[in-house]
C-alpha cells in the first residue's frame, strides 16, 4: 500500500489512538505529516461545518443553482450510505497504483456528495479535499514555526503540539486586481482578459498558500512575517502599469477553531488598503507632443500623461479604418498594440 494512503487513511485516529474505546488494530503513524494532514482536514472543516444543526442530513451538497434531475440524482449512489460501497472504495484504493486516476473516476461523486452530512452541507467533498491539501500544504511547510516535531511519541507530546499549534499566529490576506482604464474599443478587453495573468505574477512571489481563488481575487493564508511582501510583489507587478491597481486587507488571527473566524466581517468586508502604480504627481503639456498638448492626460486609464496620438501615430494608413482619435499613455499604447 502506499505509504500515502496508509497516512491518509488513519488521520483520523490521531486524537483517539491513546483511548480505550479505540481499535487496537488500527495504529496511526504519529509522524509529522500524519499530523499535518490531521489538522489540514480540521481546518478545511472550519467553514463548511460552522452551521451545525442536529436535526437535518442530508449526503447531497446544497447549492444555489439548479441541477438536472439525472445530477439531483447522484447525490445518494456510490458514496452513499451503503457500508459495501464505501469498503469496495477503500478496497479500490489500497490498491491503487494511480492516485490522480482513482480521484478522477469518482470526481463527480466527489463534487455531488456533501463533506458532511449531519450539519449544514454546503460544502462538497471534492471542496473538502482540495481544501486540505492546501491547509496540508501550508502546515508541512512551515512545520518548523508551528514547532511540529518529526515524531510525536506519546499522548502529552501529542498535546503539547495540538495546543502549541493553535496558539501559533497566522495572517489572511485577501488581494483583488481592478482596471480603472476606459474600454473604448473591443481590444481593449484585454485588460479585463489579462487580470488572472497580472495577478498570478503576484502571486508567485508571495510566501503562504491560496486558499481561494477567483480570477480577479485570492486569500492567502501566510505566516505573520510573511506577509510584508505582499506591498513589495504587488509595486513591482504595478510597475509601469498604470491600467491597474490593488485592493488588499490584511487580518491577524490563531489557528485555534474558535477563533480562527472571529474576525471574518473584517477580512470580507471593505477593502483597508489601495496600491497604485507609480504616478507623476503633475501632469503637464510637454514640448512640441502633440498628445500632451491636446489631451494632457490619457484618455484611457487617466492616471498618466498622454504621448501617443491613437491611431494616427501608432499605424500607417489607421486613419482610413479608425477615424476616431484617443490620446493615450505608454502603458495603454502598449495594451492597444499587443491586443491588435
Amino acid at each position: 500500500m502506499d505509504d500515502r494512503i496508509k497516512k491518509t487513511l488513519k488521520h483520523h485516529c490521531l486524537t483517539w489512538y491513546w483511548t480505550k474505546a479505540h481499535t487496537e488494530s488500527c495504529k496511526p503513524f504519529l509522524d509529522r505529516m500524519s499530523f499535518c494532514i490531521h489538522l489540514a482536514d480540521v481546518k478545511a472543516s472550519t467553514i463548511s461545518r460552522k452551521l451545525r444543526t442536529s436535526k437535518y442530513q442530508s449526503f447531497k451538497t446544497f447549492k444555489i443553482w439548479s441541477d438536472s434531475a439525472t445530477n439531483r440524482a447522484r447525490g445518494e449512489i456510490d458514496l452513499g450510505q451503503k457500508n459495501n460501497d464505501a469498503e469496495k472504495i477503500i478496497d479500490e484504493l489500497i490498491n491503487a497504483t494511480d492516485l490522480a486516476s482513482f480521484y478522477d473516476k469518482y470526481k463527480q461523486d466527489f463534487i455531488t456528495r456533501s463533506e458532511d452530512k449531519a450539519r449544514c452541507p454546503f460544502a462538497s467533498l471534492h471542496t473538502h479535499n482540495e481544501l486540505t491539501a492546501l491547509w496540508f500544504n501550508f502546515l508541512f511547510n512551515n512545520s518548523d514555526y508551528f514547532e511540529i516535531p518529526e515524531i510525536i511519541s506519546d499522548i502529552k507530546d501529542l498535546r503539547k503540539t495540538v495546543h502549541r499549534v493553535a496558539g501559533k499566529r497566522i495572517t489572511l490576506v485577501r488581494i483583488r486586481l481592478a482596471t480603472p482604464g476606459k474600454l473604448s474599443r473591443l481590444r481593449d478587453v484585454k485588460l479585463i482578459k489579462d487580470i488572472p495573468d497580472e495577478l498570478k505574477d503576484i502571486c508567485n512571489g508571495l510566501k503562504g498558500e491560496i486558499i481561494y481563488e477567483l480570477p480577479e481575487e485570492i486569500l492567502l493564508v501566510t505566516k505573520p512575517e510573511d506577509a510584508d511582501d505582499v506591498k513589495s510583489r504587488i509595486e513591482k507587478t504595478l510597475n509601469g502599469k498604470t491600467n491597474y491597481y490593488c485592493e488588499t486587507s490584511a487580518v491577524g488571527t490563531v489557528m485555534q477553531n474558535k477563533s480562527f473566524l472571529h474576525n471574518y466581517e473584517k477580512i470580507f468586508g471593505t477593502y483597508k488598503s489601495n496600491y497604485y502604480p507609480f504616478l507623476l504627481t503633475e501632469i503637464a503639456p510637454a514640448g512640441d507632443n502633440e498628445a500632451s498638448h491636446r489631451a494632457i492626460i490619457c484618455d484611457m486609464c487617466q492616471m498618466a500623461p498622454a504621448q501617443t496620438v491613437y491611431p494616427r501615430e501608432a499605424h500607417q494608413y489607421s486613419m482610413m479604418i479608425e477615424p476616431v482619435e484617443e490620446y493615450l499613455c505608454d502603458g495603454c499604447l502598449r495594451v492597444r498594440t499587443e491586443a491588435d
